[in-house]
């Protein structure tokens, strides 16, 4: 379902607003910690579902896990959590009214309600880790949109302005008796890219198919659990740092790693390299085939984050955004 264009101005401010969070935490850090020791990971919902959805999405909920284990947490992965919303699923025999076919929405609440308590029962959950990708806009001009703490790189777009659609990486993190502790946005990439001089959609092929990106989004959306960057990637933030120049031939070399280490934090290139660094050292496995779930077996991606049960995700078509300008025209 493509947005109106009477939301755009809504979703801009809210995305504003956001970015200029300096906190995500709903409580203090000091008392988080001392009430989540085990982290439960949902499965990864998406408003948008590209070939190879399962692939994809199995290397973000893992490289999140991965992430969240690094920041002290024992993480149960999503893939337990899965197993268990199936079997359940099976149990109740479905969150559809039989009669309409749509989401029931108080079948779907105890479906949802029972799932966490059959977790917190099987793997003593203390929270829950529920990340979704959504679909949006953002404005952008020159060669920058800049949406949910994220600037992103548009190639040599100069001089155009406009809208596009994009996508963002919502984590929320949620008690197990229902409290928001966490909550936090963080821009993945737009819909819609500049070459051969002009605005081209992105295929379905390469959406969410960008490692780096997707490693940032996660990165950027940990806010305060995201852990310093360590020695072992100097090495490959010197090559970003150097891939960053015009003039590449032998910049970097002697910059140092404190240098590169801030760099990979505060700067929005460097943010990007240190996404691209941790995904090729990610160790990934992919998922079983045979196991891979189909879209009647994931409740939750009919369901909004506000709790609204909906008939089917939206599936933007056609023109992902609004049609660039160029300045002074």
């Amino acid at each position: 379902m493509r947005p109106l264009l009477g939301g755009l101005l809504f979703v801009a401010a809210s995305a504003s607003a956001r970015d200029a969070e300096d906190s995500s935490l709903r409580i203090p850090l000091d008392q988080f910690r001392a009430e989540v020791k085990t982290l439960c990971a949902l499965p990864l919902t998406s408003e948008m579902h590209p070939p190879e959805w399962h692939a994809r999405r199995a290397w973000i909920e893992q490289f999140l896990a991965g992430e969240l284990t690094r920041a002290g947490f024992e993480v149960v992965p999503a893939e337990k959590l899965s197993t268990l919303e199936k079997a359940l699923l099976e149990e109740v025999g479905g969150t559809t009214d039989p009669l309409t076919g749509l989401r029931d929405r108080a079948k779907l609440a105890t479906f949802r309600d029972t799932s966490r308590r059959r977790a917190v029962e099987q793997h003593g959950c203390d929270a829950f880790a529920d990340a979704a990708i959504e679909y949006g806009t953002t404005s952008f001009m020159d060669a920058h949109a800049v949406w949910d703490h994220v600037d992103h790189n548009l190639g040599k777009s100069w001089g155009m302005y406009g809208w596009l659609g994009a996508l963002t990486f919502h984590l929320t993190i949620t008690a197990a008796d229902g409290r928001v502790l966490y909550e936090r946005w963080a821009g993945m990439h737009t819909l819609a890219t500049w070459r051969n001089k002009r605005f081209e959609d992105l295929s379905d092929a390469e959406i969410l198919a960008n490692r780096a990106w997707n490693a940032r989004a996660v990165l950027v959306a940990l806010g305060e659990f995201t852990q310093p960057v360590g020695e072992d990637l100097v090495e490959c933030l010197r090559e970003q740092f150097r891939a960053t120049r015009s003039k590449p031939s032998g910049v970097g070399r002697t910059v140092g790693s404190r240098y590169l280490r801030n760099w990979a934090v505060e700067d929005r290139l460097g943010i990007e390299g240190r996404g691209a660094c941790e995904a090729a050292r990610f160790a990934f496995v992919p998922p079983p085939a045979d196991t891979e779930a189909t879209e009647e077996d994931e409740p939750a991606h009919s369901v909004s984050r506000s709790g609204e049960a909906t008939a089917e995700p939206p599936q933007p078509s056609g023109e992902r955004g609004e049609p660039a300008t160029e300045n002074g025209s």
